[in-house]
This record gives structure tokens, sequence and C-alpha cells, in this order.
């Protein structure tokens, strides 16, 4: 898959992490190892975890974490938009 280099990339706020799916978070949190990298898995930027303080009412804006995840998304040369990039931010 290419990226078409002509699209601008697309740089977008999430107001919960509910609003990406639990797959692209955590194959961008948490990535598959194919034993090239030296990866430690982190539960604290995992989707269980960070959707369990949200939906809990730990990470809401009354108690001083808003969240306001980044999402970075372009296009392929088929058009289609693909996920480059995410932060979790509060």
């Amino acid at each position: 898959m290419r990226l078409n280099e002509n699209c601008p990339a697309v740089l977008q706020t999430l107001s919960s992490i509910a609003e990406i799916s639990q797959e692209d978070w955590d194959n961008f949190a948490n990535p598959p190892s194919d034993n090239t990298l030296e990866y430690q898995y982190n539960p604290f930027i995992s989707f269980d975890f960070l959707h369990s303080l949200e939906k809990s009412n730990c990470a809401i804006p009354e108690t001083g974490w808003m969240a306001r995840h980044l999402m970075l998304e372009r296009e392929n040369d088929q058009g289609e938009k693909v996920l480059c990039g995410l932060l979790p931010c509060y």
C-alpha cells in the first residue's frame, strides 16, 4: 500500500477513545511483534485500559482529564483513508 504523496495528512481530535475501533488503536499502541523489534507490551496505552478510564468516569473533564486523542490519516493511491498515527492525550 502506498500513500498518496499529493494528499495532505489530516489531523483529527477525538473526544473519546470509543470514536476509533479497538483493533485500529491497539495496532498502533501495541503492535503485534514480528521479532525484528525489541518491543514490550504497554498496558497503560491499550484501548481496554484507556476505554475503562473513560467509561468509569475516571478520565472525564470533571476530574481534570479531558480526552483529546490525536488521529492522523492520509489517503492511499486508491483514495481510501489510511490511519498513519495515534496519540493518546488528556
